[in-house]
């Protein structure tokens, strides 16, 4: 029999066991009032996480396509690919 075994890093399981204990205890909560409320936090503090990650996604791009964009200009690709569009 062939197996593998794959050796995980220690963080790795860490946080895999955090987690875990994470689900386990937001599972275990009885639905009600306080459930909901701590619930609306934890998804507002996810959606503005996500909204920081996508607006520094955002800015690396608009930086880097900026950059290609003035080399292309200064190079004199511009004025050529312009002469040859129209």
């Amino acid at each position: 029999m062939n197996t593998q075994t794959q050796t995980q890093a220690p963080f790795t399981s860490r946080l895999e066991a955090r987690v875990g204990e994470l689900v386990d205890r937001a599972a275990s909560v009885a639905p009600g009032k306080e459930n909901s409320t701590w619930m609306r936090w934890v998804l507002l503090a996810v959606g503005l996480f996500f909204l920081w990650r996508i607006g520094r996604f955002a800015k690396s791009v608009f930086w880097t396509l900026f950059g290609i964009g003035v080399a292309f200009w200064w190079t004199g690709g511009a004025a050529w690919f312009f002469r040859h569009v129209q």
